[in-house]
């Protein structure tokens, strides 16, 4: 999708099961609206599943990537259980790391 320049996807275990929470890095010029959500999910829904549909969608301004350039779901998922991350010398931007760390909507 044209509004989104990045995205990553991480199950979260919550209340005896798991959902999916899909954070977005908009494109330049663009935010993560309400508008932009239900488009995220009807695509979501139509092109994957429903199954696919994210149960929280947040806008964050970086995703994590190893220096060889590979995201790292590993490490955002850690953060969202409470579990120490720690390979931050192996990404090329660990500083992203802190805003997943600071994202108090992982928790309602």
């Amino acid at each position: 999708m044209e509004e989104i320049a990045d995205s990553l996807a991480i199950g979260q275990n919550w209340a005896g099961d798991q959902r999916i929470i899909l954070f977005i890095k908009p494109s330049e010029g663009y935010t993560l609206t309400e508008d932009l959500k239900e488009k995220i999910r009807k695509t979501l829904r139509e092109k994957a599943s429903p199954r696919h549909v994210p149960a929280k969608i947040i806008e964050i301004p970086d995703i994590p990537y190893t220096l060889n350039m590979k995201k790292v779901e590993t490490a955002v998922a850690n953060i969202i259980h409470g579990r120490p991350v720690l390979n931050r010398d192996a990404l090329i931007n660990p500083e992203s790391l802190d805003y997943y760390e600071n994202i108090s909507k992982l928790h309602s």
